[in-house]
């Protein structure tokens, strides 16, 4: 999930800022949370009371730092992982039943997916940064 959230991110980045895209874990990070909204809401009866909200004041900080910070964050990762993260919690997270959840097979295969393409990203920047063009 961390990974697919992070390749999401830097796809996200690509599409939306073309001129300077990005790849990093931030966006890994943000899909976690967005995990962490859809158990808390599927979940809610069993897990502690304010974790909902408490995950929902998380990103709301995190989308004001991006506001403030856009100069210098890339809010089309961010957001990119949080949804991605949301995407599969929707996935994986039954709306009934308890936890930990086990992982169905179309959550694996975006993960498998997500580290290719990191692996693929990462294959290109070394690329880049060993070989540049011109240089």
């Amino acid at each position: 999930m961390f990974s697919a959230s992070v390749a999401a991110g830097s796809l996200a980045s690509l599409v939306l800022l073309p001129e300077v895209p990005s790849v990093g874990a931030s966006a890994g990070i943000l899909g976690l949370i967005g995990f962490l909204a859809v158990v808390g809401l599927r979940r809610r009866a069993i897990l502690p009371a304010g974790f909902v909200w408490a995950v929902l004041r998380s990103i709301g900080f995190i989308a004001v730092a991006g506001v403030v910070g856009y100069r210098f964050i890339d809010n089309a990762a961010h957001a990119g992982g949080l949804i991605a993260g949301a995407a599969v919690g929707v996935l994986a997270v039954p709306v009934r039943g308890s936890l930990p959840v086990a992982t169905p097979t179309p959550v694996a295969v975006l993960g498998l997916a997500g580290w290719i393409l990191l692996a693929g990203a990462a294959l290109r920047a070394a690329r880049v940064l060993l070989f540049p063009v011109g240089g």
